[in-house]
């Protein structure tokens, strides 16, 4: 992480466990570009619905399993 506590990023699951969306909150320069992650606002963080455990789908390939599980760290 960059010091700010994952804060910077939530993790939104479809199902509570199949990752779906990874959002980083970015802010904004004075021309309006991006500038660099900051911390993301309650209401962002809110979001953030995953589980302890979470599967990431993959492409089929030759019969092999939909998804693997991934246990990670996520307090949310």
């Amino acid at each position: 992480k960059d010091g700010i506590d994952g804060d910077d990023v939530v993790l939104v699951c479809s199902g509570q466990k199949y990752l779906s969306e990874v959002r980083v909150c970015v802010g904004r320069s004075k021309d309006g570009s991006g500038s660099s992650r900051i911390r993301c606002i309650p209401e962002v963080i809110n979001e953030g619905n995953c589980g302890d455990k979470i599967y990431i789908a993959k492409f089929y390939i030759d019969g092999d399993d939909a998804s693997i599980g991934i246990g990670v760290g996520v307090s949310q």
